[in-house]
C-alpha cells in the first residue's frame, strides 16, 4: 500500500499572505489530510506555527488572525484602507514611538509587540513542539548573515516565529539567545529546500512511499513600470523576494529529474559496477525524488503596492482568490493521478 509523505510550503509577501491562507482552506477540507512537514518564511511562519499549534481549530484561528490584520477606511476618507494598513492594523501593529519622534534614532518603524501578544494567545508552544507535524521556520542571523532554519523538533519558541517574520526596517529585529534576527525571506522567500530536506529523512529506504509538495505563489503582480519613488521601492521589492521563485522551481525540476534517471541507472547498473562506489553517484542515491509538486497559483493581478495592503477589501479578496484557485489545483493533480494510475494499469 501507498504511503504519501506532505510538506506544505508557505511564502512571505505580507499582506499576499492572505492569498496562502485561502489556499490553504480547500486542503484542509479534505477529509484526513494532515501534513507532514510544514515550513515557513515571514507571514507563512506565522501561518504555520498556528497550523500545528492552534490552541483552537487552526482554520478559524487564522482566519481571526486576517480579521485583525486587515483595516477598513475611515468613513470619511474612502480609498485610503491601503494607506492605512501600512501604519496599523487594528490593534497588531503600532508605530514605533522612537521613529515617530526620532526616524534617524529609530531601526524599524512598526512596533509589532501587539503582534506578539496576539500570537502568545493563540498557540499552544507546548502542543506545537509535541506536533507530529514538522514545522521549520527560517530567518537570517543579522550579525553573521547566515540563513538558519529552527524546528519544533529542537523546540520552538514565539521568538523564532516573529524573528522569521522580522522584516527591516518596517519591523524590530528580533532576539534569539542574544542573536538579532530578520525576515528569512531576505535569504529565500520560498522555503522549498528545507520541506524536501525534512521529507527524505523520513522513511528514506521504503519502496511504497510516494513524497508531494504544496505551494503557494503569492505574487500576481500585474506588469508594470514604475512611475513613483512609492512604484520604485514596491517594485524592488517584488523582484528581491518573488523573483528567485521561478528559478527555484527550474532548479527543483532539473534536480528531480535527475533523481529519476539515477533510479534508472540504479536498476540498469550490475551490482559489480565501480560506479556504485563513486561518491557522486553514492550522495546522488541519498536522495529522494518529490513524485508530485502542487503549485497554487492564479491570473489574478495586485496593484505594485500589494504587500503593504491590509485594506479589509483586499484581503477578503485574495483569500477568496486564494480558494478557489487551490480548488483548481487540487482538481488538476487528481486527474493527473487518475491519469497515471490508468496508464499503469493498462
Amino acid at each position: 500500500m501507498t504511503t504519501t509523505l506532505t510538506a506544505v510550503v508557505l511564502q512571505g509577501g505580507g499582506a499576499l499572505g492572505a492569498y496562502e491562507f485561502g489556499a490553504l482552506k480547500p486542503f484542509f477540507e479534505r477529509p484526513g489530510f494532515r501534513p507532514n512537514v510544514i515550513t515557513g518564511v515571514s507571514i507563512g511562519a506565522l501561518s504555520a506555527a498556528v497550523l500545528a499549534g492552534a490552541k483552537d481549530d487552526p482554520i478559524e484561528t487564522l482566519d481571526r488572525m486576517w480579521e485583525h490584520l486587515s483595516v477598513s477606511a475611515l468613513p470619511a476618507i474612502p480609498g485610503m484602507e491601503a494607506w492605512l494598513a501600512f501604519f496599523g492594523a487594528d490593534s497588531m501593529l503600532h508605530i514605533d514611538r522612537t521613529f515617530a519622534f526620532s526616524p534617524l534614532l529609530a531601526t524599524s518603524m512598526l512596533d509589532i509587540e501587539p503582534l506578539r501578544q496576539w500570537l502568545s494567545g493563540a498557540i499552544d508552544f507546548e502542543k506545537l513542539n509535541a506536533s507530529d507535524i514538522r514545522v521549520i521556520v527560517t530567518a537570517v542571523n543579522v550579525a553573521t548573515g547566515i540563513y538558519e532554519e529552527f524546528d519544533n523538533t529542537r523546540g520552538l519558541t514565539l521568538d523564532h516565529i516573529v524573528a522569521s517574520a522580522s522584516l527591516p526596517p518596517i519591523f524590530p529585529m528580533t532576539y534569539i539567545d542574544g542573536s538579532p534576527y530578520w525576515d528569512g525571506g531576505l535569504i529565500s522567500n520560498t522555503p522549498l529546500r528545507c520541506a524536501i530536506n525534512a521529507l527524505e529523512t523520513m522513511k528514506p529506504d521504503a519502496s511504497h512511499v510516494r513524497r508531494e509538495l504544496i505551494a503557494m505563489d503569492c505574487n500576481h503582480i500585474a506588469p508594470s513600470t514604475p512611475r513613483t519613488l512609492s512604484d520604485v521601492i514596491g517594485r524592488l521589492l517584488q523582484i528581491y523576494f518573488f523573483g528567485k521563485l521561478r528559478l527555484d522551481l527550474k532548479l527543483f525540476e532539473q534536480f528531480n529529474a535527475y533523481l529519476d534517471l539515477i533510479e534508472h541507472l540504479d536498476d540498469e547498473l550490475p551490482a559489480e559496477s565501480t560506479l556504485r562506489r563513486h561518491p557522486a553517484y553514492r550522495k546522488l542515491m541519498a536522495h529522494r525524488k518529490v513524485d508530485r509538486l502542487i503549485l497554487v497559483r492564479g491570473e489574478g493581478q495586485e496593484s505594485i503596492g500589494a504587500a503593504t495592503d491590509f485594506s479589509r477589501g483586499s484581503t477578503r479578496s485574495r483569500i477568496e482568490r486564494g480558494y478557489r484557485d487551490a480548488l483548481r489545483a487540487i482538481d488538476a493533480a487528481d486527474d493527473s493521478k487518475r491519469r497515471r494510475e490508468g496508464r499503469r494499469e493498462s
